[in-house]
């Protein structure tokens, strides 16, 4: 059902709870809205989107319904899910960090994937050490030295840094290699893979792309090595993307709707759960809410998130209110006419308003002739 702003009608007491969300009242950060069919859930998501939009209200929002299957069909993993949040959220300024991750792990042609950028690592470690001095570096990691693939040196070091980044333990790795050789910069190129801050100056096609003033998607789809490597590529991808986040929030507060939450796909309310809603309880996320909104309540049995947590479920109108729909729609009715569809419609917005667009139609078609 889409918001229109003239006809809009009652769920002041659901509005006011957002308010209070954006103002962090006794620290809540979360709603979850349920509604059955034609509650004027969706109406109600739609029209606290358009506040937050309003220009005196100055908050940053994205609004993603599950139902929408052109979306939908787009978001089939972290990245696509990132990827659309980032863009919904329309403030590019502030993602040119993920946009480097991104662009890291993903098929753009050019050098810095996980290949890459291990075997540029492989190459420093093979200047550095010889076969004996890598066996002892590797007993140290508690990596058997067996296990590490490859017969040459240069193999023996790609195995070695392959397993470390595969394990998610490449900054542990890094930081001894910095201890046994700390003349050598180790971390060059691996920004992406371990997390670190530093970020690689755009090439001059994206500075010429975005008025030198940041680093654009490419939008290549995930490399070989990025999709084989998919734990490590996610984390960072979403280390990248939170780290934006709690920047653009740090100047504006910012609100998530996700609609339709029923028929989202799986990874995507794991996301919401697992990274989004979890940064939240941890206090790692500040200044954003997130509002959840279906046909039944999402399940967040796995997140610890009661404190932060409002639930409303929409009810439907009783007559005062169906009267105040009706004036709304400028349908002048006695008020025995009133009273029939507001037990006709069992209060229930989406079928009331079926009825008042029937009603308008037979008398807007009515020819004026035929009164008396």
């Amino acid at each position: 059902m889409s918001y229109d702003p003239a006809l809009f009608v009652d769920r002041q007491q659901e509005m006011g709870y957002l308010e209070r969300l954006l103002r962090h009242e006794r620290s809540k950060a979360v709603m979850r809205i349920r509604a059955g069919e034609w509650m004027g859930k969706s109406w109600l998501v739609s029209r606290m989107g358009s506040h937050c939009r309003q220009a005196e209200c100055q908050v940053v929002s994205a609004e993603v319904d599950f139902r929408n299957r052109r979306e939908m069909h787009e978001v089939q993993d972290t990245l696509s899910l990132v990827r659309l949040l980032r863009n919904k959220l329309d403030h590019p300024d502030h993602f040119s960090r993920l946009n480097t991750v991104i662009n890291t792990f993903t098929a753009t042609g050019r050098p810095g994937g996980v290949v890459s950028a291990l075997g540029a690592l492989a190459e420093r470690m093979e200047a550095a050490y010889d076969l004996s001095a890598l066996a002892r570096l590797s007993q140290f990691l508690d990596v058997r030295w067996e296990n590490v693939p490859g017969e040459t040196l240069y193999l023996k070091a790609f195995g070695l840094a392959s397993q470390m980044q595969q394990l998610g333990r490449l900054p542990e790795l890094l930081d001894r290699l910095r201890a046994e050789r700390g003349h050598l910069e180790w971390s060059r190129g691996l920004e992406a893979l371990t997390g670190e801050a530093a970020e690689a100056p755009a090439p001059a096609s994206e500075a010429s792309a975005t008025g030198g003033a940041g680093v654009e998607d490419l939008l290549a789809p995930l490399a070989d090595e990025g999709i084989r490597g998919r734990g490590l590529v996610d984390r960072r991808i979403n280390e990248a993307f939170f780290e934006c986040l709690a920047g653009l929030a740090g100047d504006l507060p910012v609100a998530f709707f996700f609609d339709g939450c029923e028929q989202a796909p799986d990874e995507a309310m794991a996301w919401i759960r697992h990274e989004l809603l979890d940064r939240l309880r941890t206090g790692e996320l500040e200044n954003v809410v997130v509002i959840l909104a279906g046909r039944t309540h999402p399940d967040l049995s796995d997140v610890d998130v009661n404190r932060l947590l409002v639930d409303v479920e929409l009810d439907g109108f009783d007559e005062e209110r169906v009267g105040e729909f009706l004036a709304a729609h400028r349908l002048e009715v006695g008020a025995e006419e009133q009273a029939l569809l507001a037990r006709a419609s069992g209060g229930v917005p989406g079928m009331l308003a079926r009825m008042v667009d029937n009603l308008r139609a037979e008398h807007d078609s009515r020819d004026p002739f035929l009164d008396g």
